[in-house]
């Protein structure tokens, strides 16, 4: 199946560039591995692949910074309609899609 470039921009961004141990230097996939990737596996699964391994990345910065967004809660005012998923929310629905702890910040 062929894609648009645009399908093509956002596979990328999805299955990340890959090391060439040869020239032992990072590349882009070309379109036709990119094909052969989005017909052997599932784009959902990929997403929140990457989405939980960020959220490691998260909890384990010592950036004080970060640790504010991810524990504090907003003073302001909420805005009118029903409130936008959170990324935090969407992390927390995948952990217990597979099975494991509740408490995955630890």
């Amino acid at each position: 199946m062929k894609l648009s470039s645009i399908w093509y921009l956002k596979l990328r961004s999805i299955f990340e560039p890959v090391k060439d141990n040869v020239i032992n230097d990072w590349g882009i996939r070309k379109n036709e591995k990119l094909d052969s990737l989005y017909q052997k596996l599932n784009i959902m699964e990929a997403i929140r692949t990457k989405r939980l391994k960020r959220a490691g990345h998260a909890w384990r910065n010592q950036n004080p910074l970060l640790y504010i967004v991810l524990e504090k809660n907003p003073t302001e005012k909420r805005p009118i309609g029903r409130p936008r998923m959170r990324w935090e929310d969407r992390v927390k629905n995948d952990v217990e899609e597979l099975g494991r702890v509740n408490d995955w910040k630890m």
